[in-house]
């Protein structure tokens, strides 16, 4: 397979070389290869071991098998599951796949049909991010916990340590070495902001810089872990229609071709958002919410001791065993609830809590997708049915004389929710929610 009449071909040495690379671009995490230093022997023109053709076409092919593994598949499935990522991992045609790299060989380097395409945009950014570490431009800010935040015409040494820091990320086009908050860092600190999924104010708080203040390190550490992520996804999962992105750590969902931008209240510690896909089958509409089991046992019980008026204080009832919260403005689910079976208890719906919006960082759910705009969202997805006019919609919402409006979907939407490593710098890996079947 890797010789011609003549002698070995030259994709041999392409991917040889490609191996290598790996190793020295930090492209996958522990990416050593078995027999890797006889791999290298069989295209060193000094090496006195000399192997049969035989041998070489194995440790050839063990070479290929390796390399595809780590690039276009990643880590084992059941590493995969210890961090809570549940979505199917993609199938490799290793004979395919070689057809197509020698034919053509430059899908060695780049292959988005075997490679999640933010793949690629990450390693452009992990360039960038190495080069600032061999620069040695990067320092530590001095941060003061007694400073809220920063604003016009302040005046610190942190913020002329904050310039130099955009400097070298590229979010000013110079360090001025002035230390006053001028109208030169506020086009920086929007940048900054504008890249992070923040809200694009000029206001600096302490949050920010904390952010802003990981090392270099950590920042190179963060897209490596991304990447590999990337790894796992099919691609063929962005070829649908229509779809919506679900970007956890930008706590931000946009609706097909950016028909609805939105924000985002995901999983706070210890009940992260999972990652899995499943399928969209109903929208409800002023949905009651059964309050689950565990907040049942660790916190309502403990209130009714307290105020034996609790549950009617709180739009709450018995039912059943349960206990539910009515429908209504007050609902957490608010007025509107996307359903799609799956086994971690995680819907996509709206919320009665609207000022957590407010924040840049949102993870503050007990897993759910909890989303501004659900009610845009629902108004989007059934457009191409008559009989769920923004009129209806609106009217079931409002719950009428029914304590819910219970749809079940013509078509079922499929959903994804894909969750990256938390990366707050250059481009973040969306997460994605597919509707309407298709073949792929």
């Amino acid at each position: 397979m890797w010789y011609d009449q003549k002698s070995q071909i030259e994709f041999a040495d392409l991917l040889c070389s490609k191996v290598n690379a790996l190793e020295e671009e930090e492209e996958v995490l522990k990416s050593s290869m078995a027999y890797g230093t006889v791999v290298e022997g069989i295209f060193n023109a000094h090496d006195r071991k000399k192997l049969s053709q035989t041998v070489t076409e194995v440790l050839l092919t063990t070479a290929y098998v390796s390399n595809t593994k780590k690039v276009f598949h990643g880590v084992k499935k059941a590493k995969t599951s210890e961090i809570g990522w549940f979505l199917p991992l993609k199938t490799i045609s290793y004979d395919t796949l070689l057809d197509s790299l020698l034919a053509y060989p430059k899908l060695l380097n780049k292959n988005e049909e075997q490679l999640f395409g933010p793949y690629y945009k990450l390693r452009e950014v992990l360039k960038k991010y190495k080069a600032i570490k061999q620069s040695g431009d990067w320092g530590d800010l001095e941060v003061d916990p007694s400073v809220a935040y920063y604003n016009n015409n302040d005046s610190s040494k942190t913020i002329g340590q904050i310039k130099h820091c955009l400097a070298v990320l590229g979010d000013l086009k110079r360090d001025s070495g002035s230390r006053l908050y001028d109208e030169e860092l506020m086009a920086g600190v929007i940048s900054f902001k504008k890249r992070n999924g923040y809200k694009t104010n000029k206001i600096l708080s302490t949050w920010h810089v904390q952010r802003m203040n990981n090392s270099i390190k950590k920042h190179i550490s963060s897209i490596m872990v991304t990447m590999e992520h990337c790894r796992w996804i099919d691609p063929l999962l962005t070829k649908v229609p229509e779809y919506i992105f679900i970007n956890i750590p930008a706590f931000k969902p946009i609706y097909g071709k950016k028909e609805l931008e939105s924000t985002l209240l995901v999983g706070k510690n210890r009940t992260e958002t999972a990652v899995f896909s499943g399928s969209i089958s109903s929208i409800l509409f002023s949905p009651y919410w059964i309050v689950p089991r565990s907040i049942i046992l660790n916190e309502i019980k403990q209130a009714i001791f307290q105020d034996e008026n609790y549950l009617e204080s709180h739009d709450m009832e018995w039912n059943n065993r349960n206990v539910i919260k009515r429908h209504g403005v007050k609902n957490p689910m608010g007025l509107v609830k996307f359903l799609f079976p799956n086994s971690y208890i995680i819907y996509l719906h709206g919320t009665s809590y609207k000022n957590l919006f407010e924040f840049d960082y949102r993870a503050f759910s007990r897993g759910c997708i909890n989303m501004e705009k659900a009610k845009k969202l629902a108004i989007l997805i059934l457009k191409d049915d008559p009989n769920w006019t923004p009129k209806h919609v609106n009217e079931a919402l409002n719950g009428g004389s029914k304590p819910f409006t219970y749809l079940k979907t013509k078509s079922q939407y499929k959903l994804a929710i894909l969750l990256p490593g938390f990366l707050m710098t250059e481009p973040l890996i969306f997460i994605r929610i597919y509707t309407k079947e298709t073949t792929a």
